[in-house]
């Protein structure tokens, strides 16, 4: 397999200005694939047909990840590294409302300690962070890590669409939102510089939040403390990165960088958008299209894999492919397996040695400028033969 990769430059005379990326922007449309580890009590509720807390509470005392003491973080890590993943996000409180570090935020209703964490689970007898561990574990393989904390929806809290409904444990609204601010900035001051936040649903308004209301505290905590993440559907376009508008990996032929309402828009964005907000194409690596592990479930064929890569990377779109670990907390050999051939593949067909002669074979292409490329044919001809052509554009210059 063979590639020959152009860049094309936007520089031209313009009386207006294009809107431009972050470094922090560019960086993750460079990195092109990422990897979200979904793991979190959800998983716990499948055997009472309450998968994913989608008929109420489970139990803390349901966290017990079978025989593993400590779920294997290291290899999470290691299989978002092999699968070809710069940067991995964990699912930290995926909507249930279960935390994944002992938190110290307290409860305005009681003053006691928010409940609802690893430090309730029985299993663990004591202040389990696996926040802290998988934060560590990305970094030893080489891995940026991120956080996916879920603010639209706590079913433990009766917090649904960001608004908080009646008898909740959590107390009214303004309490509920104390206690997210508490929470997310225990996340961002703790762990260090993280690559990635995700705000799955958004969180309380558009692009430009109201001063005083939740996205607007949410956005200036993430500026002061996380400068250097993309938020996917951040408020306030901090380095905000936007949805390609499902779950199937892929996004639109005509995919731009910017769009009119940024990081809380969705789908292919417009040419005419004075925001930049790249897009990422978040998908399973489960067939069913299952974000928490399930047994038995096939996994995505090699070749489902390939075309959703070139409809999302392919499409000017940065790709989230899905970690599974199993109801232990271990990765499922046959997952791991596929995600490296998922690897091998990109690494052939997209890698340095796929390109012409063995080389580089890059060229850069401006304004009024153009390139003759000698190819072959599959029946003989004198150049190489191509099966496919990279055309990227330096976003860099808008």
């Amino acid at each position: 397999i063979i590639c020959f990769l152009i860049l094309l430059s936007s520089a031209m005379a313009s009386a207006t200005a294009l809107p431009t990326p972050t470094a922090i922007q560019l960086r993750f449309q460079d990195a092109e694939i990422g990897a979200l580890v979904q793991w979190n009590i959800g998983i716990f509720g499948e055997e009472t047909n309450n998968y994913a807390c989608s008929h109420g509470v489970i139990p803390a005392a349901n966290f017990a990840p079978g025989d593993a003491a400590i779920p294997d973080v290291n290899a999470w890590a290691r299989t978002a590294r092999d699968m070809g993943a710069e940067h991995a996000v964990l699912t930290t409180q995926a909507g249930c409302g279960f935390l994944l570090w002992p938190t110290n935020a307290t409860l305005a209703t009681t003053g006691e300690t928010y409940p609802y964490t690893t430090r309730a689970a029985t299993h663990y007898r004591g202040d389990i962070d696996l926040v802290g561990s998988f934060v560590d574990a990305c970094r030893k393989v080489g891995v940026r890590p991120g956080i996916y904390y879920q603010i639209a929806n706590n079913v433990y809290c009766n917090v649904s669409s960001c608004v908080i409904g009646e008898n909740s444990p959590c107390g009214n609204q303004a309490q509920y939102e104390n206690l997210v601010i508490a929470q997310i900035k225990e996340l961002w001051s703790n762990y260090g510089q993280l690559a990635e936040l995700w705000f799955d649903g958004g969180v309380d308004s558009g692009s430009k939040p109201t001063p005083g209301s939740l996205s607007y505290r949410v956005a200036s905590l993430m500026a002061k403390l996380q400068p250097n993440a993309v938020g996917f559907q951040a408020p306030g376009n901090v380095n905000g990165i936007r949805w390609a508008g499902s779950e199937q990996g892929t996004t639109s032929d005509d995919t731009w960088s910017t769009s009119v309402g940024g990081a809380v828009d969705f789908g292919p964005g417009s040419p005419k958008g004075k925001i930049w907000a790249p897009v990422e194409c978040d998908v399973t690596l489960q067939a069913n299209g299952e974000w928490y592990w399930q047994k038995g479930v096939p996994l995505r064929t090699l070749a489902e894999l390939a075309a959703i890569h070139d409809g999302c990377v392919g499409h000017n779109g940065n790709l989230l492919l899905a970690v599974h670990p199993t109801l232990n907390g271990k990765i499922d050999p046959m997952h791991d397996k596929r995600g490296r051939e998922f690897a091998a593949w990109r690494e052939a067909c997209y890698g340095e040695d796929s390109r012409i002669n063995g080389t580089n074979a890059t060229q850069e292409v401006r304004v009024n400028t153009s390139i003759v490329i000698a190819l072959g044919t599959a029946g003989g001809g004198s150049g190489p033969t191509v099966n496919r052509l990279v055309v990227e554009e330096m976003q860099g210059e808008g």
